[in-house]
């Protein structure tokens, strides 16, 4: 007769064939699970540099926005200014022309 383990194995093949397969299955889906956590962490990492960087961008946006809110504002301000010295100049020259 062959070696007793072979006809234990014989005996026991598909108990056997299911504890491998469900050894295998584990194996793969701790792989899989610890791959998953890579990747995961991976995100995060990306997703907070992003976060870092959009913040960032938008501090700078907002500096940005204020400098061109004030230079536009300084804009109005000298425009307003010129406006009323030609309203006086042409005041002024209406005047000139009234008397006689």
């Amino acid at each position: 007769p062959r070696a007793p383990m072979w006809g234990f194995i014989c005996r026991r093949r598909r108990w056997i064939v299911g504890a491998a397969a469900v050894g295998a299955g584990t194996y793969v889906g701790y792989k899989l699970w610890q791959r998953q956590q890579e990747i995961m962490l991976i995100y995060r990492e990306v997703s907070k540099a992003l976060r870092a960087s959009n913040n960032r961008h938008k501090a700078h946006y907002d500096e940005t926005q204020a400098d061109c809110n004030q230079a536009t504002l300084a804009h109005l301000a000298t425009l307003r200014i010129r406006l009323a010295a030609l309203v006086d100049i042409g005041r002024a020259q209406a005047a000139v022309r009234a008397e006689p």
